[in-house]
């Protein structure tokens, strides 16, 4: 799988035929915060997908801050024609349920999708639901430094024991609650530990 952000048509169309080169499936948001879901959807079909080999398509919706409801964002999801959708596990701090996720699961055209969730294994992200208050004031050992890039998102040591406890539980949870799998992003933060 490969997302690529651009809002340009040239964008797309390159990002797609790199991905079909390599045998990727890909996905272009137009945004690096991830709020849309883009209407382009390729190789759209009824099959059920069981597998991610199965999938000739994918969502990559990280930020669901456009939407009022959490049923308004259940609903608008359920009806997208996509194989995959890589989505969050909470609607606005609210965790998803499983009937949300069984839900999801039933393309509106027909055939089974597999759910996947996200996670940031290479950072702490400050907004989630295993953020502790205390770390506001002064963060653990274990927690690097913010990302400048990503105000709220904090590089951890990822080798700690703390952080791969947290890992263990979140995972977890993400299987507890209904999810196929989980797509673990930020798995390039050894690169911030290479640079210092």
């Amino acid at each position: 799988m490969a997302v690529n952000y651009t809002n340009s048509s040239f964008g797309r169309w390159r990002s797609r035929s790199l991905a079909e080169d390599n045998n990727f499936l890909n996905y272009c948001p137009e945004n690096r915060e991830v709020t849309e879901i883009s209407k382009n959807i390729y190789f759209e079909n009824d099959y059920d997908i069981t597998d991610l080999s199965h999938a000739e398509n994918f969502l990559y919706l990280l930020n669901p801050e456009k939407f009022k409801h959490k049923t308004e964002y259940i609903d608008i999801l359920s009806q997208t024609k996509y194989d995959v959708l890589i989505i969050d596990m909470y609607f606005k701090g609210v965790k998803l349920t499983v009937e949300d996720i069984e839900k999801l699961k039933e393309k509106p055209q027909g055939g089974k999708r597999l759910i996947i969730g996200y996670f940031s294994v290479g950072e702490a992200e400050d907004y989630r639901a295993y953020w502790e208050n205390k770390w506001n004031k002064e963060l653990p050992d274990w927690i690097s430094h913010e990302n400048k890039n990503w105000e709220g998102n904090y590089i951890v040591k990822y080798w700690s024991k703390e952080w791969q406890e947290i890992i263990g539980e979140m995972l977890k949870k993400y299987l507890d609650a209904g999810f196929d799998g989980v797509f673990l992003d930020t798995i390039d933060t050894y690169e911030s530990f290479e640079e210092e």
